[in-house]
């Protein structure tokens, strides 16, 4: 599942590519309940809550994409609801903790700011909307169109400092649309689709910011300005822990934020689900999982 949090760009899929994501199409889809608690989770990435302990952790293996196809990683999640809100609490494997994201570092000798290669660590989780679903935004590319996700991206750098998710909806169509920017192609041997992926309504978590990397103001200066959210930007809380070569991340969301922007999750019902992780990657080089059928209890 390519999610990534930065700006939509162009990208060349290879066959190679599309095959390791068809891949993951048919895989066995991975069943799991989140049941009903009488108090959620408190979101701060610790884990210890009583709700967790009332419940089992379900394993999923995330498998590489792109320069990661042959290796995996191994996670687990729960998910809990109390009525209100749905909680999940999710932890994978990383042997480093990486919270920041392409800051600039001021080089007294050369007089300018030097570009990090690091990129912040990131986890995603995309539930199903309207039509195909599958563990990749590659992968149904034979399906049929049009097709949605909603999807809740945690940042170490851009959206833990706020203790939220960026939270989008990713649209997919075989043609491109009129008056939407910014809008990109994604192309692979069985044809184009077109992607774009607005945040959800509202002030957002961040927006990207120019740095003169001539003037120095400060050591370090970071791309990227977190904000004040507001609306349904703001829905999905988040928060992560790292600790001995571990992510522990918990994220909570209304049930039904009345949000037309949001999915609507029912109890007595099931939904699609599927997560990835990305370790100093962006764009479709990750790790994803099989298709998880969440019921909510």
């Amino acid at each position: 599942m390519s999610w990534p949090i930065t700006p939509p760009r162009f990208l060349k899929i290879t066959a190679l590519i599309f095959g390791c994501t068809l891949m993951l199409a048919k895989a066995e889809t991975i069943l799991a309940t989140a049941k009903k608690v009488p108090d959620g989770a408190k979101i701060d990435g610790v884990g210890d809550d009583a709700c967790w302990k009332a419940v089992t952790s379900t394993s999923v293996t995330l498998l590489g994409i792109g320069e990661l196809r042959d290796k995996n990683t191994p996670s687990n999640f729960k998910a809990v609801h109390d009525g209100t809100s749905i909680y999940m609490l999710v932890v994978w494997d990383d042997k480093t903790e990486n919270r920041n994201h392409k800051s600039f570092t001021w080089n007294a000798k050369k007089g300018f700011y030097t570009e990090s290669t690091e990129v912040e660590d990131q986890f995603s989780v995309a539930w199903e909307m309207k039509g195909a679903f599958t563990a990749n935004m590659l992968t149904p590319v034979r399906a049929k169109y049009p097709w949605s996700w909603d999807v809740w991206q945690w940042g170490a750098a851009r959206t833990d400092p706020l203790s939220l998710a960026k939270d989008m909806i990713y649209y997919f169509s075989s043609k491109q649309l009129k008056n939407v920017k910014p809008q990109k192609q994604h192309r692979s041997r069985q044809g184009i689709i077109w992607i774009i992926r607005p945040e959800d309504k509202g002030s957002p978590i961040y927006k990207a910011v120019t740095v003169n990397r001539r003037k120095k103001t400060k050591d370090v200066l970071q791309p990227f300005q977190l904000g004040k959210p507001t609306g349904s930007a703001a829905d999905v809380k988040a928060k992560g822990v790292w600790a001995d070569g571990k992510w522990t991340i918990e994220f909570s969301r209304k049930l039904n934020t009345l949000q037309k922007d949001d999915k609507t999750l029912m109890p007595g019902k099931s939904y699609k689900v599927a997560f990835a992780s990305f370790d100093q990657f962006e764009a479709h080089t990750h790790y994803a999982s099989k298709v998880v059928r969440l019921k909510i209890e």
